[in-house]
């Protein structure tokens, strides 16, 4: 009874996560990112429409290879306050990108009545973001309860599911939003086929890779992720056995068919403009420069030019480095790093404008690895004062939404001597290694869950209190 109880509780606390992170994503979901940040989210689903509608990709595009130009003024959303504003440049038949995202939500728009392309609106085309973004809350907290443990699981799902700038860009229609949730998929099913070795698994896995590349063509991290885990995880194997390496074949096989689906649609439609369009967008201008490392560290894009700076994006990478550099890794770890770097690689060789979108798929991986770190913390006094300063920046940082400098005096005293204390607490434990009374590790640790939950009521607070008045004013 009592362990039935307990199944009951966790599932519990998940569901609630699940209501909470698509109550925010939910919430001014149409306004915020406004109207025009990226004509994007119209193109993708304009694709999907006109394929169902008339069997022919139609879409905006800026690519250099389309026959003829077709200038038009759609007026969607009263995104033209002036005739004279700047028309859609219109591709025929459109292949800037694989179709998958904008059949997801140019199906959602057509069942929904959309008829023509000014019918598809913002309000109907991020919706099937929303559902996206929360499924993918679900998918962390899997992957982390598979390699980890349930509370690295639970953490990872808060904060996946509350940061601001995580739920604010998971809204958008873009291309990665559906790439992420793919990706996520390929992993999950790759752990459970390590855990019993059924091809089965590795088969969804490979499925779900595939189509990862069938949303955007950087989906191709999700089959390279899971090639270098299947290496690394049979690389002794593979030197005394080479029939280790179907594996590997098996997985390629069933992912890189699906991705070759892309190829194929091109060819039906027209292979002429399918070749000049991938020539073009494989000489596109190299925006991001050589600072494009530093800036995905420092800045929180959504597009090329808005910027929402987000203080837990900027310290869930330094947990990644702290993973990266332990002697001794274990899966849920490597898995963790392999993504991580996978993904930089494709960002820094098809990565062109800065555009934020690009980086979208790091983040659930950086908030695992934050999720690990933390619980580390909250279980091992050597993590523990790692933990305490991985929390302090984003604590400090969100309380800044809410209290300006002048008004925050009142409060400095408790702020300045509090954590000095905690800090020289946390000198003589990591100096001293004594066996203090279970009492002082008890209270440390009710510490730090105590300025997690705060930093984490903080998160829902800002999401809530984001609209489209205030958005002008964040940066």
């Amino acid at each position: 009874m009592i362990k039935y109880l307990k199944i009951l509780l966790k599932t519990s606390f998940i569901v609630l996560i699940l209501i909470v992170s698509f109550t925010l994503r939910y919430k001014n979901y149409d306004q915020v990112p406004v109207v025009g940040q990226s004509v994007d989210e119209y193109s993708n689903s304009w694709v999907g429409l006109s394929l169902i509608k008339t069997g022919y990709p139609v879409g905006i595009t800026n690519m250099k290879g389309y026959e003829n130009n077709d200038y038009r003024y759609v007026n969607v959303d009263h995104i033209y306050q002036k005739l004279e504003g700047t028309p859609f440049n219109i591709g025929k038949p459109w292949f800037d990108h694989p179709p998958l995202m904008g059949i997801l939500t140019g199906s959602y728009t057509y069942f929904k009545g959309a008829q023509v392309f000014e019918d598809v609106r913002l309000f109907l085309i991020r919706k099937p973001m929303v559902y996206l973004g929360t499924f993918s809350v679900l998918l962390v907290f899997l992957i982390c309860f598979l390699n980890f443990n349930y509370f690295t699981g639970l953490i990872a799902a808060i904060v996946y599911g509350t940061t601001p700038f995580i739920v604010i860009t998971s809204r958008m229609a873009q291309a990665e939003n559906g790439v992420i949730p793919m990706f996520l998929l390929s992993l999950l099913f790759y752990s459970l086929f390590k855990k019993n070795k059924h091809y089965f698994y590795l088969f969804l896995s490979a499925v779900f890779a595939g189509l990862a590349t069938l949303f955007k063509i950087p989906g191709v991290v999700s089959i390279l992720s899971i090639i270098f885990l299947i290496y690394s995880d049979n690389k002794k194997q593979l030197k005394n056995q080479p029939d280790k390496v179907e594996e590997i074949i098996f997985f390629s096989t069933i992912a890189f068919s699906i991705t070759s689906l892309f190829v194929i649609y091109g060819f039906i439609y027209d292979w002429t403009t399918f070749k000049n369009i991938f020539n073009t967008n494989a000489n596109r201008y190299y925006g991001i420069g050589p600072y494009s490392i530093f800036h995905l560290l420092t800045q929180n894009k959504i597009t090329n030019s808005k910027n929402m700076t987000d203080a837990w994006i900027i310290t869930s990478w330094i947990p990644f480095f702290i993973l990266m550099f332990r002697k001794k890794i274990n899966f849920g770890e490597k898995l963790i790093i392999v993504s991580i770097l996978s993904y930089l690689a494709i960002y820094i060789i098809l990565g062109s404008d800065p555009f934020g979108w690009y980086t979208f798929p790091f983040l659930p991986f950086i908030s695992i690895a934050l999720a690990r770190i933390l619980y580390l913390g909250f279980n091992n006094i050597r993590y523990m004062v790692s933990s305490f300063i991985l929390l302090l920046i984003p604590l400090g940082f969100n309380i800044s939404h809410f209290i300006d400098i002048p008004s925050f005096q009142k409060y400095s005293n408790i702020w300045r001597f509090s954590l000095g204390f905690l800090i020289i607490l946390f000198i003589f434990l990591k100096l001293k290694k004594l066996n203090y009374p279970k009492f002082v590790y008890l209270f440390i640790r009710l510490i730090l869950i105590l300025i997690f939950a705060t930093t984490i009521y903080l998160n829902i607070k800002y999401v809530s209190s984001i609209n489209i008045n205030t958005w002008y004013g964040i940066d």
